[in-house]
């Protein structure tokens, strides 16, 4: 039976056993919402009087300018593009680009704000590595044209 979860009912907790060491735990007072909609595995199409406001997703497809991606394992990915196309056509959302990509910014109480600092901490040496062979190229090419 497939349900969609509104995120502000779930909590981001720490978790070892997790890739990334975060989890995502249902809270008390969580609403889930049957969605019959997901059953399906293809292309869809609908309007947007067709979508269910207090969950966003669509009550029904046929006709329509906005196409719905769902697949056999669940939605995916879930995206509205300029070209009015909610997304979900792909494995995972690490492949979403920037029209859907989920970051984390904010951590879990008590979570994995070490894993956010070694993260842009990374970032930052990689920043510095870059620059630094930029700021080389520069002087070797300023050599060459000043006939050094």
């Amino acid at each position: 039976m497939p349900v969609m979860i509104p995120l502000y009912g779930m909590e981001l907790v720490k978790d070892q056993d997790s890739r990334h060491g975060l989890a995502f735990k249902l809270k008390e007072d969580a609403e889930i919402h049957y969605a019959p909609i997901l059953n399906k595995s293809d292309v869809s199409h609908f309007t947007s009087e067709n979508i269910d406001v207090k969950i966003g997703l669509p009550t029904k497809t046929g006709d329509g300018n906005r196409t719905l991606w769902t697949r056999d394992a669940g939605l995916s990915r879930l995206c509205l593009g300029g070209n009015l196309y909610l997304i979900s056509n792909n494995d995972n959302l690490s492949t979403s680009y920037d029209d859907g990509r989920v970051v984390l910014v904010l951590t879990a109480e008590g979570g994995s704000q070490d894993l956010f600092n070694e993260r842009l901490a990374e970032l930052q040496r990689t920043r510095e590595a870059q620059m630094k062979d930029i700021d080389n190229k520069y002087k070797e090419a300023e050599k060459v044209l000043r006939g050094k």
